[in-house]
């Protein structure tokens, strides 16, 4: 897994999972496994598109820079924690401040250079 060299810049405003996991030289099933864990993160499944505001979000998209540093940021955790303990934090809610360290709040105070966008359904 190669999470040192990890920049914002080599994405581009879509990246496909495949391709995150080349930029980190991970298998497909690590981003597989790592996705299934960002979408307990509310801001992460809510960067996805959907159709309408109520309806399930589209996975199937490429991946937004907060996505891709989300899963980047869990991979990092996990260095520290067991994948299990990291998905019971999240679940539970029960350390904020930790969930708060994959909020898209924490992304944009973290990333300034990043613009903020808004994708709405055409």
């Amino acid at each position: 897994m190669n999470l040192k060299r990890f920049s914002l810049s080599e994405l581009g405003e879509f990246t496909s999972k495949s391709r995150l996991g080349n930029i980190l030289e991970v298998s497909s099933r690590t981003v597989f496994e790592y996705h299934q864990l960002a979408m307990l993160i509310s801001d992460f499944e809510g960067d996805y598109p959907s159709i309408s505001r109520n309806s399930k979000a589209i996975t199937s998209a490429g991946l937004t820079k907060y996505q891709c540093w989300v899963m980047f940021s869990l991979m990092l955790a996990c260095r520290r924690l067991a994948r299990q303990d990291v998905a019971n934090v999240l679940l539970n809610e029960l350390d904020k401040d930790f969930s708060h360290k994959f909020s898209k709040n924490n992304y944009y105070q973290m990333n300034p250079e990043v613009q903020e966008y808004e994708l709405t359904a055409v």
